[in-house]
């Protein structure tokens, strides 16, 4: 798909769910909802990876929790940071070859994102794939981390340094749009 196109799309449809959850009654002032629930989300680690000078792509990734359950929709980074933020996850490759045979190691992507590609001794392929959402069990924190769901940076402005700090807008189906400030770092916090 034109990358033109997508983030027209990604935006469109960013405005409208912004625009959808402050239509009507459904949240007080209070930010509970009218059914009783809270919609609030715990959002701790905010975190990226170091990235490389040639890197067009790089992640973020966040614990969050929602006492009431929730679902995360979308997210939206700086243009000055990158062209465009999308949910991903990383999921393994289906493969015809058996675990005693040779498997091969996706290194531009699993080895760019941290992720641990090996089972039983035997390298795995990895992939990331897009995600339309990311669903918040009641009381249950979620971990967006290496090797499994995370925000995907894409079309990188300059590479990612270490130390440096920048805003990336989360959206809630709930609790509606949340700025978070993230900081780039080799490790996890």
């Amino acid at each position: 798909m034109n990358t033109a196109l997508r983030r027209a799309g990604t935006a469109v449809l960013a405005g409208l769910l912004i625009s959808l959850a402050g239509c009507g009654s459904s949240s007080s002032s209070d930010g509970s909802a009218t059914d009783g629930s809270t919609a609030s989300v715990t959002i701790t680690k905010p975190w990226a990876r170091t990235s490389t000078k040639v890197a067009e792509a790089a992640a973020g990734y966040v614990t969050l929790e929602s006492s009431s359950g929730d679902t995360l929709t979308g997210v939206a980074v700086e243009s000055s940071i990158a062209g465009s933020a999308s949910l991903h996850e990383t999921v393994p490759v289906e493969s015809d070859t058996t675990m005693a045979g040779s498997m091969n190691t996706d290194t531009t992507t699993a080895g760019a994102m941290g992720s641990d590609t090996t089972m039983a001794g035997a390298p795995m392929e990895m992939t990331m794939q897009p995600v339309s959402e990311i669903v918040l069990e009641a009381g249950k924190p979620l971990s967006l981390q290496p090797g499994g769901y995370h925000i995907m940076l894409e079309q990188l402005v300059k590479p990612l340094t270490t130390g440096q700090k920048f805003t990336i807008q989360l959206v809630f189906a709930k609790a509606g749009t949340k700025d978070v400030e993230f900081i780039v770092s080799d490790d996890a916090p």
